[in-house]
């Protein structure tokens, strides 16, 4: 027999027997618990009569009733020694068991109970078994598979109960252990949701309230160009809900013509997918109303050829081949005058071959066709659609050596250096910009750069002032040319690149082991380089350009509101050459405390600054929490300034040394 054969008899044996296990189990535990419901009155955990109807899940002295095997979500803290547990009816699942609770109620929307809802809830804790499974560990023997699916179906079982509601529409779980858990409800013919809180991180002691609407059952009529049925559609569109929308899409077939739905405003449309031509026919949405209480009327939806704008990129300098943007925007006069003016059309579609635009209504259009997001249009058209699809290809135009930047980068010994992302940086007027430049390498290792729009006048004309161009290289590391008046090119040579290996040092118990980091800053005060500090206090940086830097070493921590920050708390300046380097940097003592701002308000803010600037480089702001605190973390100790800003523009200020012993006020000197 070929191992092919082998295999497939062996994987025809599995799917029997663990089919025949889990029905006999599923089987089993349904009698045992039909019975339980027969036998036993709804209750709370003592067997005592519940102040209202509820569905309980078991208690530590009568099991849960269920229509389902009801497997509690006991397997929480499964693995710690000590845990009380029981057997389930049906199955010889271990579970834990606790004294906590989790319960609720399902409501319509008119506020009445519903009845007879499955309520699902499953624990977030570590299962029983303990045991990962190899699925694929070789060799298995069939029995080693059926033993192995047993253990999942228990796996799985032990973190979870059912039960469904009462006449009261309540249910609630007990015994439950301590540990987080997600509660589902189902009921065939109503969609059903949590009101206005969070279903999957629960806690013991939660009640949840589920919102039961029930469902319209929508005939649909879907038909071809020819009004024949297909065999089947894609209904898709939208929902009305709460001021926003819900998209949606379900699958239509001539045996199943039905949409189920909740009352309320939709868009509906049709398609049928059609391999590479996606949504080759498809009807154009419409909008209906669906009400409680009244029988709909049928959606009908009309299928035809779906319009479309393609085309290809006709590159005038085939070695430019990029990813091109096209806009589209309805034909105006406006747009013949000024091409610039398709941008504004809101849509767009990209790619490098070919483009295309779905969906279309018939009319005239115009097209611009951009080298990316950031640059102007290059080339316009305008189509007119009337019953059929439009094939328009686009001209993109050579790129002109006076329109952009060149920059010659080479390695020491002549050779191209290839991948480098480029960014102007600097302001531009009033405002600071960092501007990915779009780039075309040509032969000999010449880069041509598209100006970015954003940049205006500032890279552009001739009087540009303050604007630096970063070259980062995956290989060589980043560095820094700034720029002068009416500069349009510029050569570089990468010397061999440098990596630097920094030791921190008295990190083991410093309290902020996992939250440093370290970066350089070239000498224009460019920072790149970010890498973490691993548990030996040690991070490495390359690539990295020979020459002069600054060492920062960071620690996360912050305040309220502002958590998680980066801050610097120890520097030295570098000199870094090709090849291997090495630096140390001190970790330094770090203070946690709480600020307590008498007479505050929500919306106040703290500032936390250096009083000498030899740590916390920059100003912290942070907001003032509930409770008129602020909480700081992991803060460098030192000499700072506090200032209390409030809302209505008064400050108060005190000067502070850390470290500090747990809690300070504010009190302003």
């Amino acid at each position: 027999m070929s191992k092919t054969a082998l295999m497939f008899a062996i994987g025809l044996m599995l799917g029997i027997g663990v089919g025949c296990l889990l029905g006999t189990v599923a089987f089993r535990g349904e009698q045992s618990l039909q019975k339980d419901a027969a036998d036993q009155p709804a209750g709370g955990p003592s067997g005592r009569a519940a102040d209202r109807p509820v569905a309980t899940a078991n208690g530590p002295d009568h099991e849960q009733k269920s229509e389902i095997t009801n497997m509690p979500a006991v397997a929480a803290a499964a693995g710690r020694e000590g845990a009380p547990r029981e057997k389930t009816a049906g199955a010889s699942i271990l579970k834990e068991k606790g004294n906590g609770k989790v319960s609720g109620k399902v409501i319509d929307i008119n506020n009445q109970p519903v009845a007879d809802v499955l309520i699902t809830i499953k624990g977030w804790g570590m299962p029983i078994s303990g045991k990962t499974n190899d699925a694929y560990a070789s060799p298995r023997s069939l029995d080693d598979a059926i033993r192995d699916a047993t253990r999942n179906f228990e796996r799985d079982e032990s973190v979870t109960w059912r039960a469904k509601t009462g006449a009261g529409g309540a249910f609630l779980f007990d015994s439950l252990p301590d540990d987080r858990f997600a509660v589902y409800a189902r009921k065939t013919g109503f969609e059903i949701e949590a009101k206005n809180e969070a279903r999957t991180q629960l806690r013991v002691g939660a009640d949840v309230t589920f919102i039961a609407v029930e469902l319209i059952e929508v005939p649909v009529v879907v038909r071809m160009p020819d009004g024949s049925a297909p065999a089947g559609a894609k209904i898709n569109g939208y929902r009305d809900e709460n001021g926003s929308s819900r998209s949606f899409y379900e699958y239509w077939t001539p045996d199943a013509p039905t949409l189920k739905a909740i009352p309320g405003s939709y868009y509906l449309g049709a398609s049928i997918d059609a391999g590479r031509d996606r949504d080759a026919l498809s009807a154009e949405g419409k909008r209906f109303l669906f009400e409680s209480g009244k029988p709909p009327a049928p959606v009908v939806l009309e299928l035809r050829e779906q319009l479309k704008i393609t085309g290809r990129f006709i590159y005038e300098d085939p070695d430019e081949r990029h990813s091109a943007i096209v806009h589209i925007a309805p034909h105006s006069k406006e747009n013949d005058a000024d091409p610039q003016r398709i941008k504004l059309g809101g849509k767009t579609t990209n790619g490098s071959e070919e483009y295309v635009f779905n969906n279309m209504k018939a009319g005239i259009y115009d097209l611009g066709v951009c080298r990316d997001w950031r640059e102007s249009v290059v080339f316009s058209a305008t189509v007119n659609i009337t019953n059929h699809s439009v094939n328009q290809d686009l001209r993109i135009p050579a790129m002109r050596a006076q329109d952009c930047f060149i920059v010659k980068a080479t390695d020491q010994k002549g050779g191209a250096v290839m991948g480098l992302v480029f960014n102007f940086q600097g302001y531009a007027g009033a405002e600071y910009m960092n501007e990915r430049a779009s780039a075309v390498m040509k032969s000999g290792g010449e880069y041509w750069l598209r100006m970015p729009a954003a940049a205006g006048p500032a890279i552009s004309d001739q009087s540009r002032r303050g604007i630096s161009l970063q070259i980062q290289s995956p290989t060589h590391g980043t560095l820094t040319i700034p720029l002068e008046p009416a500069q349009r090119e510029a050569t570089v040579v990468f010397q061999d690149p440098a990596t630097l290996r920094v030791q921190v040092s008295q990190t083991a118990g410093s309290g902020v082991e996992g939250a440093l980091s370290v970066r350089i800053r070239d000498s224009k005060g460019f920072g790149f380089g970010f890498r973490d500090v691993d548990a030996d206090g040690v991070a490495e940086i390359f690539p990295i350009v020979p020459g002069e830097y600054k060492l920062e070493l960071l620690v996360r921590g912050g305040g309220s509101g502002r958590e998680n920050q980066s801050m610097q708390a120890a520097s030295t300046s570098v000199s870094i050459q090709s090849g291997q380097n090495n630096a140390t940097l001190t970790c330094p003592a770090v203070c946690s405390f709480i600020l307590r701002v008498p007479d505050s308000k929500i919306g106040d803010w703290v500032d936390l600054n250096s009083a000498d600037g030899k740590v916390l480089t920059g100003t912290l702001r942070c907001k003032v929490a509930e409770g008129s605190m602020v909480q700081f973390q992991n803060i460098p100790n030192g000499d700072y300034r506090i200032s209390h800003h409030t809302t209505n523009g008064t400050r108060r200020e005190m000067s502070v040394r850390l470290p500090v012993n747990g809690e300070i006020t504010l009190q302003p000197n």
